[in-house]
């Protein structure tokens, strides 16, 4: 129970402190949306729990865009655009089994073109 608090304790550390550090994105036109996906992805901190070597118990991203992904209400559902954009605006609405819902919501964070380069993002860690 205690791990547990300290780790809820830590992803809400990390997510004010992503909030503290975000800059302006002024990416441009040479910048890829995949490139840009990255940078808001590092930014906000994403990899401190969904990297495979986190200690953060949080679903790995690589590989994870098209397959099915068994959720915690017991329906079965495919990772696709709508899926990955809904888990980051959302998390708490679609929670993977096995997992906490401890993901902060990053509705009204990310701008529309941050998120669909998220989206690009994480179809590119299946590939």
């Amino acid at each position: 129970m205690f791990q547990k608090l300290v780790v809820m304790l830590l992803i809400l550390f990390a997510f004010v402190l992503s909030g503290c550090s975000a800059g302006d994105q002024s990416g441009g036109d040479s910048v890829s949306e995949v490139a840009l996906g990255q940078e808001v992805y590092e930014r906000l901190g994403c990899d401190g729990c969904h990297a495979e070597s986190s200690a953060i118990d949080a679903p790995a991203l690589a590989g994870v865009f098209g397959s099915e992904v068994q959720l915690e209400s017991g329906e079965t559902v495919t990772a696709d655009e709508e899926y990955i954009r809904e888990s980051i605006l959302a998390p708490q609405e679609k929670v993977v089994a096995g997992y906490q819902p401890i993901m902060p919501e990053y509705e009204g964070q990310v701008t529309d073109e941050e998120l669909e380069a998220l989206v690009d993002y994480v179809q590119s860690l299946s590939e």
